[in-house]
């Protein structure tokens, strides 16, 4: 006789029904249970667990929810099919956006609003309604802190160089105005993170590129553009870079703070991806070139991308006390500080564990949906080292770039603009995918497969040539 199925319980002090679900999820994707089995009766799988059956409905309803059962009146409860484990519909309604780069966002709900409603009963709230120091709450700096330590590699992090700030993109445009005078440039990688140019647009800063090859930006193209311009800061993200996935090697960033140090650099060192990378990687990835150069390194991270992106929770981790005067200075001009209700949730997430078992989430999903991307467009992209990046790189030409990106406009597809993406005239081109807007993985394969077709399809040379 078939043994029904029953969940494995994690031991995580989550609520019952949560951890129902969240096995439900595992075995679903382990193979325990496969598409279309059918599940136990509410009533029968509350009598076997010795729990009300209350809590049993509500578990099935959030599954059903999240789109890993399928219930029919009189028939019972169903695993679903595979393409529906995110969304129980095949069907969607508007355009397929693949511009916003967020991590997938389903299981974050759960979690975060357990912690919303747990705050709600907390003694603390009173104090977080209240106005902040602009630095943030020490008890919420120390725990951040930690989290750059024990998630981005950042050694001997101290909290009282951190100031939290309401995003990274906050955390950069601060570190900006707090490392640079005059009417100096700032040197970057010749692609780049849209959200810096922005920053660095509104400044009035210009842009001086340094050119890259597949392992980051080159040493010697920094020391050439540092010396012809007599810039003093560089931004660089080492690390998953935004917009090209690639990670520099051990070897490439000692090369870089050598520069840094015989060119007198300073260095902001974007990490937002940081912590999808080393959890995949099992924390076995190159040291943050903050590490290698900390007096001269202004270092940039973020929950956005490790949790939720509505959770603006940035963090800026300054070289020394004078630096987070200055940055904490133009932080009061701004807005005096961040909101502590914000970063109360994240620092309750990394406490209680909760964080850690997001990240796992967000790290599995992402991991899903780039091995779907790279079998449909491999012989296009540049292929990720690590299949925890919420993005994929699609390097083509100026003018191919520019028609796939209408082509996709027409078909319902948002995409990145190619040009939001280089620094100068004559930088390498190409599109952006990025792969957890869609809220299911039916509608990214759809959305990848008219990408698919049309680079399949692109113009010959004597089409080009018709006048």
């Amino acid at each position: 006789m078939q043994i029904e199925w029953q969940p494995q319980f994690n031991g995580t002090g989550d609520p019952i029904y949560v951890q129902i679900v969240e096995s439900l999820q595992r075995d679903r994707e382990n193979g325990r249970l496969s598409a279309g089995e059918r599940l136990p009766t509410q009533r029968g799988l509350a009598k076997t667990l010795g729990i009300g059956i209350g809590t049993v409905t509500r578990a099935f309803a959030e599954a059903e929810r999240r789109g890993l059962i399928n219930s029919h009146v009189g028939r019972g409860a169903f695993v679903s099919g595979a393409h529906e484990i995110e969304d129980s519909s095949d069907a969607w309604s508007g355009p397929i956006d693949l511009s916003l780069n967020t991590p997938p966002t389903q299981t974050a709900r759960q979690r975060i609003s357990l912690e919303m409603a747990a705050l709600v009963n907390d003694p603390e709230l009173l104090s977080l309604l209240g106005m902040v120091p602009t630095a943030g709450l020490d008890r919420h700096r120390k725990v951040l802190a930690g989290w750059v330590r024990d998630r981005h590699g950042i050694a001997g992090t101290h909290w009282e160089q951190l100031l939290v700030t309401t995003g990274a993109q906050h955390a950069l445009s601060l570190a900006l105005r707090s490392t640079r005078s005059g009417s100096e440039p700032v040197l970057v990688e010749e692609t780049t993170f849209f959200g810096f140019r922005a920053a660095a647009e509104q400044l009035g800063i210009p842009l001086v590129p340094i050119a890259m090859d597949r392992d980051g930006a080159l040493p010697a193209a920094l020391a050439d553009a540092a010396q012809r311009s007599g810039a003093k800061v560089v931004y660089l993200q080492p690390t998953l870079h935004n917009p090209t996935t690639r990670i520099m090697p051990t070897a490439r960033r000692a090369a870089i703070a050598d520069v840094l140090r015989d060119r007198n650099l300073t260095l902001i060192e974007g990490d937002v991806y940081g912590a999808l990378a080393r959890y995949d990687a099992g924390g076995r990835m190159p040291n943050p070139i903050a590490n290698l150069v900390p007096e001269r390194t202004w270092f940039v991270s973020g929950l956005s991308k490790s949790i939720a992106p509505g959770l603006r929770v940035g963090m800026l981790l300054a070289p020394d006390g004078a630096g987070i005067e200055r940055a904490a200075a133009h932080f009061r001009a701004d807005s005096y500080s961040a909101g502590a209700i914000g970063p109360a949730i994240g620092v309750r997430m990394i406490e209680n564990g909760s964080a850690i078992r997001l990240l796992d989430d967000i790290v599995r999903h992402a991991s899903a949906r780039t091995t779907l991307a790279c079998d449909l467009l491999s012989p296009w992209i540049e292929k990720p080292r690590t299949l925890a990046t919420l993005h994929v790189w699609l390097p083509r030409p100026e003018l191919e770039a520019e028609r796939l990106y209408s082509h996709a406009m027409r078909e319902g597809i948002l995409l990145t603009p190619p040009a939001a993406l280089s620094t100068a005239d004559g930088s390498p081109t190409g599109i952006r995918l990025c792969l957890n807007g869609p809220r299911s993985m039916t509608a990214l394969e759809h959305a990848l497969g008219v990408i698919t077709q049309a680079l399949r399809t692109t113009p010959t040379s004597a089409t080009r040539n018709i006048v």
